[in-house]
């Protein structure tokens, strides 16, 4: 079973990679608020273009939902098109494939070639 998210626990992300939460870069953990302004403004209910453009896109269909409803945001957002694997895994920056099928294709490189 997933376990739902929160918008603002999604802002501030994880430190833990299996999450693939990694929050906004802006988010300042140790005063709690924005590096940028004086105060988060998606915690205050208002849309940040810089959330919008480098954190939003890191989550969920659901995470879209949830910003839109918090922002008020009338028309849907445009959905980030993410680049996923042949396996169906969403795939990091100019990944070609995950960790998994990486290595099952190394390892099937590496008996080909100490058979042949």
């Amino acid at each position: 079973m997933k376990q739902s998210t929160g918008l603002i626990a999604f802002l501030k992300g994880s430190p833990d990679p299996k999450r693939n939460m990694p929050g906004c870069a802006n988010f300042d953990h140790y005063y709690g608020g924005c590096l940028l302004v004086e105060a988060c403004v998606v915690e205050q209910g208002n849309r940040c273009a810089y959330f919008e453009k480098a954190v939003l896109p890191t989550g969920d269909a659901e995470m879209y939902e949830k910003y839109e409803q918090s922002c008020g945001i009338e028309a849907p957002l445009p959905r980030a098109q993410l680049k996923r694997c042949e396996c169906g895994a969403i795939l990091k920056t100019q990944a070609m494939f995950c960790s998994d099928c990486l290595r099952k294709r190394r390892q099937m490189g590496y008996r080909r070639r100490q058979s042949g």
